[in-house]
């Protein structure tokens, strides 16, 4: 199983790609025959999609000890979704009074090996209570930068939150993937901002960036995912993303042997580039100095 928190830069849009892309993502994986459930930390949402979710969520999951089966809405074949509206700060306070605060997630979704082969936070730009569970809980972070100014700047600030909080937490969080959103290829600007995504994530970076389209506002206003109009170019950049995250289950699945796993990420990082250390691709934490520049 894995378990991926994405997370988002402050003042994302919503409709826009960095507030819908993991729930498109989670359907990719859906229709690609994985088991899928997608904890949405969104709480305030009001989208016609969030209007689908059932009453019961995450709340009554961690405050009321529902079961977890009458706490999440099946929103296609193998894709269920756990929304978190009403998850309150009295209820996050309630939940801060416990010592093992940022085990919340860690003790409630703990053994679903049997029941999904992926468990997906929509973390949201937020770090608070919520987002520092997921963090925790999770073995992977996939960052969504915006390839404009200030989406690259808060994307930045955004990648060092994490690596910081993993040192914290003392438990190592890896960002597998870094993927680009709402890329214009006709504009310079974002252009540049990619290359300079590229040159500084070589391993990591998403070379298949999702385009600033009207296609993701439309679907998301029908509360479908971008697959319902499987011939866009928007529904195309998705399936890349999705088979390339399908693809790093060797370097990931925790129900893969360790070995096999660190062989895996040795074969995919085999060549760096020259003027970067090899441990800033394969160890768990990426350097420090390596952000500050």
């Amino acid at each position: 199983m894995r378990s991926i928190c994405f997370l988002t830069p402050h003042r994302a849009l919503t409709g826009s790609a960095a507030t819908i892309a993991p729930l498109n993502i989670a359907a990719g994986l859906a229709r690609a025959g994985k088991r899928v459930l997608l904890v949405d930390l969104h709480s305030t949402s009001t989208s016609r999609y969030h209007q689908q979710l059932r009453h019961k969520n995450l709340y009554h999951y961690i405050i009321d000890h529902e079961p977890l089966s009458s706490c999440t809405t099946r929103l296609g074949m193998n894709l269920e979704v756990m929304g978190s509206q009403g998850f309150s700060a009295e209820a996050e306070l309630f939940a801060m009074e416990d010592l093992t605060r940022r085990e919340l997630f860690t003790k409630h979704f703990r053994d679903l090996h049997a029941v999904y082969d992926y468990v997906l936070f929509d973390g949201g730009s937020s770090l608070g209570l919520l987002t520092q569970n997921a963090l925790y809980y999770c073995a992977e972070a996939i960052p969504l930068i915006p390839t404009t100014a200030h989406g690259i700047d808060y994307g930045m600030k955004m990648i060092r939150t994490i690596l910081l909080s993993s040192q914290l937490f003392g438990k190592p969080v890896r960002i597998s993937r870094i993927l680009p959103i709402e890329y214009k290829p006709d504009n310079h600007y974002a252009r540049s901002m990619l290359a300079m995504l590229f040159s500084e994530y070589t391993g990591q970076l998403v070379m298949q960036p999702i385009e600033d389209r009207k296609t993701l506002e439309e679907a998301t206003m029908k509360g479908q995912s971008v697959y319902t109009l499987p011939s866009s170019t928007t529904a195309r950049q998705f399936r890349a993303v999705v088979e390339m995250i399908v693809q790093d289950e060797q370097l990931y699945d925790s129900d893969i042997d360790e070995r096999m796993r660190r062989q895996a990420q040795l074969m995919r990082f085999s060549k760096p580039r020259a003027d970067v250390p090899l441990q800033y691709f394969t160890s768990e934490v990426m350097p420090m100095s390596r952000l500050e520049t």
